[in-house]
């Protein structure tokens, strides 16, 4: 059986969403006495501490607790938490999110009557402001934060990954795997994304066992704002960057290069022409597409980079040496 469950919640400048998150922790089925709240503000000013205290003092509990981490990184914020927890098991929630009644309940389940290393849940856009527009689906949902796999319980395929605002695993997998690499990630001022995706393939290069359960259901706070196609084109840059650095940990340097040279040279230019055969034809074309273009080259722009910052220092290397 396991034991207690840490419940780590990253926060940054959202004081009324993270309020709604964490209320809804603390109306879980499971009693308080088996989980405690983590809430990891990674505001440097510590903005989420007033509301942190408010909680508490308004639910009267023990079992909440505020850790800042002041470098602004969404995967040194998560392992912060992970460090700082007491639970056998840790599981992730945002902080714009809410957590179904039984949450907790079907996460305890799972490991007690499975052999799950890693459990990924079922996430529901909650919607406030505008509809949501018929171009937005398939992959663009997924950026949203929805991850739907099907109404049955199941080991995740390789291509299937689980978003962390609804994930739970044992604490000694993540140290197991090294944690989050802080490297990868929503950092200030580098715009990077898909921390839980190196997490899962370290996981899986361990042979650990990875499972979806779609009645583990949280529901994902979503605005109007966001449906504006630069914001998926922002993001799929970012994936398109952080995808490059999760290359280089776990593939050979000549399978990457084959990778930039098919990504630039070949995907990019024909998703580029069937982009511009759909202009010219005044046919509509999909925001997914010029999205996987956005993808592709800001993979190559990140292979790019790296290899000027390595030029750079092996020149300052060779002008010290002189």
């Amino acid at each position: 059986m396991p034991g207690k469950i840490s419940v780590i919640v990253r926060t940054y400048h959202r004081g009324e969403y993270l309020r709604q998150a964490v209320s809804s922790l603390l109306r879980q089925t499971l009693p308080l006495q088996e989980y405690e709240i983590i809430v990891v503000d990674n505001d440097p000013d510590g903005s989420a501490r007033k509301t942190v205290q408010e909680i508490i003092s308004c639910y009267r509990v023990s079992n909440v607790r505020y850790i800042q981490e002041r470098k602004i990184s969404a995967s040194r914020a998560a392992n912060t938490g992970v460090k700082n927890s007491t639970g056998d098991l840790i599981a992730f929630l945002d902080d714009d999110t809410i957590a179904e009644k039984d949450w907790l309940t079907k996460i305890m389940k799972n490991f007690s009557t499975k052999r799950v290393d890693l459990l990924a849940g079922k996430i529901i856009l909650k919607i406030s402001g505008k509809k949501l527009p018929g171009w937005v689906k398939g992959e663009l949902k997924i950026l949203l934060g929805e991850l739907d796999l099907g109404s049955s319980a199941r080991e995740m395929k390789r291509r299937e990954f689980p978003l962390l605002m609804n994930m739970a695993l044992r604490k000694d997998v993540f140290f197991s795997v090294g944690g989050f690499p802080e490297n990868i990630g929503f950092q200030d001022g580098k715009p990077y994304a898909g921390e839980e995706n190196a997490l899962v393939l370290a996981a899986r290069k361990k042979k650990y066992r990875i499972f979806y359960d779609p009645e583990v259901v949280v529901y994902h706070l979503v605005t109007g704002e966001k449906f504006k196609r630069m914001f998926f084109l922002k993001r799929k840059s970012w994936e398109g960057r952080a995808r490059f650095r999760i290359d280089r940990m776990f593939k050979p340097l000549p399978l990457i290069l084959g990778i930039v040279f098919f990504r630039l040279f070949i995907y990019v230019p024909v998703l580029s022409l069937l982009l511009l055969f759909c202009l010219v034809s005044n046919l509509p074309y999909d925001v997914l597409l010029l999205a996987k273009i956005f993808r592709n080259l800001n993979y190559f722009l990140e292979a790019f980079s790296l290899m000027q910052n390595i030029l750079q220092k092996n020149e300052q290397k060779n002008s010290n040496q002189h």
